[in-house]
């Protein structure tokens, strides 16, 4: 098998599991009834129209991430940076705004 492959049937697996436990499925009929904008009752009745509106939810979801990668992808690509030039920046990048706040000027009284 190849290695994209295997990875592709792990992170399926990974993510199936992950659904699957029991911190997440008591609430996927909360969940679905947000989603759908149905209660439950008429989710049973009406599973066709459940089925589209959480498909289309998932389809927006994923299109949002989607651009989101892509102008990532375009960004970084844009920028033609050396690759020792990045890694000597990227640590002063990651630590520039974990300084600590500056002390108050307002005065408590």
């Amino acid at each position: 098998m190849e290695a994209v492959s295997l990875g592709v049937v792990i992170s399926f697996t990974a993510g199936l599991l992950s659904f699957l436990s029991p911190c997440v499925l008591p609430l996927i009929p909360s969940y679905v009834t947000f989603v759908t904008g149905l209660s439950l009752e008429d989710i049973q009745r009406s599973r066709k129209t459940a089925l589209v509106h959480a498909l289309l939810f998932v389809a927006g979801f994923s299109l949002i991430f989607l651009a989101l990668g892509a102008t990532a992808t375009a960004v970084g690509m844009s920028r033609s940076l050396d690759s020792a030039v990045a890694v000597a920046v990227s640590p002063v990048i990651a630590t520039r705004d974990n300084r600590p706040a500056p002390p108050s000027t307002t005065s408590s009284v």
